[in-house]
């Protein structure tokens, strides 16, 4: 399934990158700023397997998809951009393939950004940085009026690695 997901990505990566407008981009708060986020990440918790896969930065775009798979049984996958856009740049977050939401810039400090979107129900937040050889994620906002974050903290996947999904709880 995952194979599959990396194929769709590249596609998807393929068909966004037509019409876009190329800029020369040495701006902080452009997309070409992020060059330290791309490539496959895992973060294996035993009960939890989480893998997300970053290529460009490339004209003005990253893309990604997120697969994870939980001891339950259940799995889920989100494909995610980075784009370039007049003002600086958004990430677009499209859980399960629904409609994009979009979350603007709001800052970046070295290897750390910060994109957000004060209407979206959860999160309103999203967090990316670098610790090291590690790749750290954290969503946050409020969520039926209390505060609440999830964090991942990834290491680089093994290329041509099969992360087999958690045994299913019994």
């Amino acid at each position: 399934m995952f194979r599959a997901l990396l194929l769709m990505l590249a596609s998807t990566v393929a068909f966004a990158q037509e019409g876009l407008q190329y800029k020369n981009v040495a701006n902080p708060k452009h997309v070409a700023s992020l060059s330290w986020m791309a490539g496959s990440w895992v973060q294996d918790k035993g009960k939890t397997v989480v893998l997300e896969s970053w290529v460009g930065p490339n004209h003005g775009l990253m893309a990604a998809v997120n697969v994870s798979a939980w001891d339950t049984g259940k799995t889920s996958y989100e494909f995610l951009r980075i784009v370039d856009t007049a003002e600086s740049m958004s990430y677009m977050a499209s859980p399960s393939g629904r409609e994009p939401v979009e979350f603007k810039f709001k800052e970046a400090i070295g290897q750390r950004v910060v994109f957000e979107n004060e209407k979206n129900d959860y999160p309103q937040r999203i967090i990316y940085w670098r610790d090291g050889d590690k790749l750290g994620a954290r969503i946050e906002g409020k969520l039926q009026g209390r505060d609440r974050s999830d964090e991942w903290l990834f290491v680089a996947a093994t290329p041509g690695a099969t992360y087999p999904a958690p045994p299913k709880v019994q």
